[in-house]
């Protein structure tokens, strides 16, 4: 089922039922606000360097801006169901406009952590309103599509965010790039009241606001709520302990490779992401959200388990291409939700599927850099593929197929 846009709002691509137009726009404020955010990556050493900020305490620092998602997550899914989607990525904009600033301008660390708080308070508003608006703008059997497109947003940002930053450090200070970022962000809001996005982003802010295009009338069951909120905890948490933390120690560790190799393959990592977002969407729109969910799991438990194995450079490589491959678990489990939303409440479940998802980002590079120092490699890396596993049985034994609507798989109950 289609959704109707009222006079004046831009037509759809006739072929695929979607806001193309409408898509691109909240998909640009997504990359916008995503990078803006991770500028801070790049100009990490230069940051502690300036401000006085001891390892340890640049690993709080990066902390903070988890903390801050952490908070905000379930209140902006409430938001997400009640305002559109341009309003929130204002407020958005204007949030992670002020975190920059005070990084910006800090004289003392403390200001510095006050900014990243701020950051993360952004670009969790940002999230969940984005993940919201692509998981309702397109009809079931364009879903695992849309959704793709969030995620290929938010992953441009991430790779895109600290080149820019970068470069812009090496032409000034790392307090040019974060002042660059305030005016970047201050452009992005000022830009969504332009004549031409105004209409565009009209479609969607005078669309009845809707749960979602429901395949039928499922029954949430608590295994099935349990299964759906372990994806995201288990897909953050491996990405932010493996790929960003333990792929890059150990290739340092036991293969003496530099910094420009290592950042290499966390852009083939990026990449692979990239294509497995949108392979995974293809697959989960045109066979069904578990053909793409359950083998992606798969496929991550196998990467992850090669990281621990593995003794040559090739395997590293692998790995790292492999679960970032089989990361789709995220994007799909969204598409699932948006199955079987009621109306009006797909934000809030979605805030509560990115709080269980950051939680997993705070705890995972934790747990597992402890685990490395004090018991070596096997033991940090192998209970992370034996998680997937897990997840990936759970999903199968206890998520149900939501992509092919009431007519052809209603629950009996129906």
């Amino acid at each position: 089922m289609g959704l109707q846009l009222r006079r004046g709002a831009p037509a759809r691509d006739r072929q695929s039922d979607l806001p193309v137009a409408e898509m691109v726009v909240v998909g640009v404020a997504v990359f916008t606000i995503t990078a803006l955010a991770f500028f801070r990556v790049a100009i990490l050493p230069s940051i502690g360097e300036d401000l006085a900020m001891s390892t340890a305490q640049l690993g709080l620092f990066s902390a903070t801006y988890a903390v801050g998602r952490v908070l905000t997550d379930l209140p902006a899914g409430h938001l997400a169901d009640r305002l559109p989607v341009v309003t929130v990525m204002r407020r958005a904009a204007w949030i992670v406009a002020l975190g920059s600033l005070l990084l910006a301008i800090a004289p003392v660390s403390a200001v510095a952590f006050v900014g990243m708080f701020v950051l993360g308070v952004g670009t969790a508003l940002c999230n969940t309103s984005g993940a919201t608006y692509f998981s309702t703008v397109a009809p079931v059997s364009r879903r695992g599509l849309a959704v793709s497109g969030f995620a290929g947003s938010q992953l441009g940002g991430q790779a895109f965010g600290p080149a820019i930053s970068g470069a812009l450090a090496t032409l000034g200070t790392w307090r040019t790039s974060e002042l660059a970022a305030v005016f970047i962000a201050v452009a992005l809001v000022v830009g969504t009241y332009w004549g031409r996005v105004t209409s565009v982003l009209a479609a969607h802010a005078h669309r009845e606001r809707r749960g979602g295009d429901r395949t039928g009338t499922w029954k949430v069951t608590w295994p099935m709520r349990l299964a759906l909120n372990a994806i995201p905890f288990v897909m953050f948490l491996t990405i932010g302990s493996m790929i960003q933390t333990l792929a890059p120690i150990i290739g340092t560790d036991e293969f003496g490779l530099t910094a420009g190799i290592i950042g290499l393959a966390a852009g083939l990592g990026g990449l692979c992401r990239f294509v497995g977002a949108l392979v995974g969407g293809q697959i989960a729109d045109r066979i069904g959200r578990k053909a793409a969910l359950v083998p992606g799991l798969v496929l991550q438990s196998i990467g992850v388990a090669l990281l621990a194995v593995g003794d040559q450079v090739a395997i590293w490589v692998l790995s790292i291409a492999l679960l970032s491959l089989g990361s789709i678990g995220t994007a799909v489990a969204m598409a699932v939700l948006g199955d079987v939303a009621e109306p009006g409440t797909l934000g809030r479940l979605l805030g509560r599927f990115r709080f269980w998802g950051d939680i997993g980002l705070i705890v995972g590079p934790i747990l597992t850099a402890w685990l490395y120092d004090s018991y070596g490699k096997a033991a940090a890396v192998l209970p992370v593929a034996g998680l997937v596993a897990l997840c990936a049985v759970a999903a199968m034994a206890w998520i149900p197929e939501t992509r092919w609507g009431s007519e052809r798989r209603r629950p009996a109950a129906a």
